[in-house]
């Protein structure tokens, strides 16, 4: 499974401020349950240059993997919230 997470823009010299520490999978027979831990590094000059940063994303893909397929159960995250589910194209 693929997980798209949506980053801020890098800092100043092009690095990422983001950057992905760890993953989790928990799986049963009706949920998969899928954590990402992200490390926001960056520095910001102003206060308010965060929320304006905030509004442009960029995709970052995260592979997880699965012990079955996962066919018709319900995938949430770490605060049991519903994750969308869409197919690959």
């Amino acid at each position: 499974m693929t997980v798209e997470l949506t980053f801020g823009a890098p800092d100043e010299t092009g690095r990422p401020c983001e950057r992905v520490t760890d993953t989790e999978v928990a799986e049963s027979p009706s949920h998969v349950v899928v954590g990402v831990e992200v490390d926001a590094s960056c520095r910001r000059s102003w206060p308010w240059e965060e929320e304006m940063t905030n509004m442009v994303g960029r995709a970052h893909y995260v592979e997880l993997k699965l012990t079955e397929p996962l066919g018709e159960r319900t995938v949430v995250n770490t605060s049991n919230e519903p994750v969308t589910v869409s197919q690959e194209r």
